[in-house]
């Protein structure tokens, strides 16, 4: 071999082992994002351009070219989707006919193993098995697909797992052929556990199908575990994949430990009022956000919430810079800033005891001006929360700040129920250093507050009193609590008010939609919450938000997106499901009507991308819900 070569090939291996690296720092950014870390092992992404046969891939193409060229045969190759954001695995062939022996086309891999330092190792204790699939419009041809895992559980039984877009949602796992033990004995006489996941994946809309293969198994016959589990231990090891149909495109078949990867929610900030800052004078303002994935109670010395502030006007002309935003630790010696019974002290992002979801705004205003605030709080899997507000300042002193309102989800309320409409939420006062919550019992923090006042009124109706809604909202003005009867259908914007004893307010809203169910109006279904824009990404790593819609008439509810994949989930909602959210399943006013589905995004080409999520019911309704994704270069990790 030539000299030149084997500098060419030398620098090919650093090139090759600098993407390794930075491969790795990606997944770790990933797998630490979480309360419970996630272990993913990227078996297959297609990002290749070779045939499929060279990666373990096989195929039961049988040759028979009779009456015409092509029957008999299977196509399988790589091409690049520009609705999934990569490239992917397309299939191709003719329906099971006398030609192919009346069976379905299948493609297979009996290698599923992934490279560690010592070598290649098989999947043993990773449950969780994800991946991406898009169906053709042709339901002839759709309703051949299956997805069948191989593998042996810890006790030695030998079971396929077939996944089927058939049946509806949320149908239980099924044992479809043998028994245990008689039937998962042996690899000849294997136990068939059938799982159908409905027919909303025939939409030509990118899904991705994530299954726990140990519940999956354990629900479908309890006798299969045999008091042992069937992953993390003994034999438990996935032999096989076999895909079997026509006409479909794959992409991303992953393992995973759990399935926090897509259990992820936005942090959220607190609202934050209209703010007075003295000229010349350095102006300081804690900022706290909420993230319910962190762990309980909020970890000091791990911040995983990154917070930025942007300040514009005729003077600050943009401030854009993270030297406005300064962390904090809380101690017990006094110092000039109080919070909630101690006392705040910059700090380091290094230090032990910071703060992971409080910080602090400094500013020294130069100008006598009007300026807007924009501070962005984002976690770790790139998810955020935006809050913008003014700021005046003035050239007096500054002795009084406005409340703090949380932010206010969409409700519904099902007319003719006995019960009255409540909700209730929760203020801080600056001032005070209290958090005022509308029921007594939680936190031991009582609920009225001589300090504050609370009103709540329908957008639209200023002087409800005339109107169809005859009650005040908050009958106790000093307690964050609304209470009453709605009367009418519709869709109403409720806007929520705290003032202070000085006049100064903050402001909070939401929609609430008041339904006749059973009725022959049909409601399309309603956004729980709306989604921050723009969000941020990375490219080459799984981005993912929760998306909750809610139908009013109680009615299963159908996804669709425009790029990237949707994850349907049972109508308990997103949070039971996952394990992540206790609050949000079946606790809240809504919580048992709810819908979610995670939306999911992974491309390897930054750019600015219109996503748009949209949720159909079945007799024709649909809501839309957008956001920009700014997915940024991977160095700008």
């Amino acid at each position: 071999m030539s000299r030149k070569f084997l500098e060419a090939l030398k620098v090919r291996k650093q090139i090759l082992g600098l993407l390794l690296v930075i491969t790795a720092l990606m997944y770790c950014h990933q797998v630490f994002a979480q309360t419970v870390p996630t272990q993913t092992i990227r078996w297959q992404d297609f990002e290749y351009w070779d045939d499929p046969l060279n990666w373990g891939w096989k195929t039961s193409s049988y040759a028979y070219p009779y009456f015409g060229f092509g029957i008999g045969y299977g196509a399988m190759r790589t091409v690049l989707d520009f609705a999934e954001g990569s490239r992917v695995l397309e299939v191709w062939s003719t329906n099971p006919s006398v030609f192919n022996r009346l069976e379905r086309f299948w493609v297979m891999n009996e290698d599923i193993r992934y490279l560690t330092q010592s070598g290649p190792q098989p999947i043993t204790d990773h449950k969780v098995i994800s991946f991406n699939v898009a169906s053709r419009l042709g339901l002839e041809e759709w309703d051949q697909w299956e997805f069948q895992v191989g593998l042996i559980t810890a006790s030695g039984h030998h079971v396929i797992l077939g996944y089927r877009p058939v049946g509806y949602q949320g149908e239980p796992p099924v044992l479809a052929e043998g028994g245990f033990p008689a039937g998962g004995n042996t690899e000849q006489n294997p136990a068939y556990v059938v799982v159908n996941l409905g027919r909303q994946y025939q939409d030509g809309t990118w899904h991705l199908v994530m299954r726990d293969m140990d519940e999956d198994i354990d629900l479908a016959d309890n006798g299969i575990r045999d008091g042992s589990q069937v992953f993390g231990g003994g034999q438990s090891r996935i032999k096989w994949l076999r895909i079997l149909g026509n006409g479909y495109r794959m992409d991303n078949i992953w393992f995973h430990t759990n399935r926090n990867i897509i259990a992820n929610h936005p942090p959220k900030l607190q609202k934050i009022g209209p703010q007075f800052a003295q000229l010349f004078v350095p102006f300081n303002l804690l900022i706290e956000a909420n993230d319910i994935d962190l762990l309980q109670p909020v970890p000091t010395g791990n911040p995983q919430l990154y917070f930025t502030a942007t300040i514009g006007g005729w003077g600050a002309h943009g401030t854009n810079t993270p030297n406005l935003i300064t962390r904090v630790k809380l101690v017990d010696d006094p110092t000039p800033i109080p919070f909630k019974g101690k006392f705040v002290m910059p700090c380091s992002i290094d230090d032990p005891q910071v703060e992971s979801n409080l910080v602090m705004l400094t500013y020294v205003p130069q100008y006598l001006e009007d300026l807007i605030v924009t501070v962005r709080v984002t976690d770790r899997m790139g998810l955020s929360d935006v809050e913008v507000f003014p700021m005046s300042v003035v050239n007096y002193p500054v002795v009084n700040h406005p409340p703090r309102l949380e932010q206010l989800e969409d409700d519904f309320y099902l007319l003719g129920s006995s019960q009255p409409y409540e909700k209730y939420f929760s203020c801080y006062d600056q001032d005070y250093q209290k958090d005022i919550f509308g029921k007594s019992d939680k936190a031991g923090v009582g609920s009225a507050s001589g300090n504050i006042t609370f009103t709540a009124f329908i957008d639209g109706l200023p002087y409800y009193g005339y109107g169809p809604y005859q009650e005040d909202l908050i009958p106790e003005p000093t307690t964050p609590h609304i209470i009453f009867h709605p009367q009418f259908e519709g869709v109403h914007r409720i806007v929520v008010v705290a003032r202070d004893t000085r006049g100064l307010t903050s402001i909070a809203e939401y929609t609430l939609v008041v339904a006749n169910p059973g009725g022959w109006l049909n409601h399309p279904p309603v956004l729980g919450e709306d989604i921050d824009s723009p969000q941020v990404a990375l490219a080459g790593q799984l981005f993912s938000i929760p998306v909750e819609f809610y139908d009013p008439d109680l009615e299963p509810l159908y996804y669709s997106c425009n790029i990237g994949m949707v994850t349907e989930l049972p109508p308990e909602g997103i949070a039971k499901q996952l394990n992540a959210d206790q609050s949000l399943s079946g606790q809240s006013t809504y919580g048992r009507y709810r819908n979610g589905v995670v939306y999911s995004f992974l491309t390897y080409f930054p750019g600015i991308y219109n996503v748009q999520i949209t949720a159909y019911d079945p007799r024709g309704g649909w809501s839309t819900a957008t956001f920009v994704l700014d997915v940024q270069p991977w160095w700008s990790l």
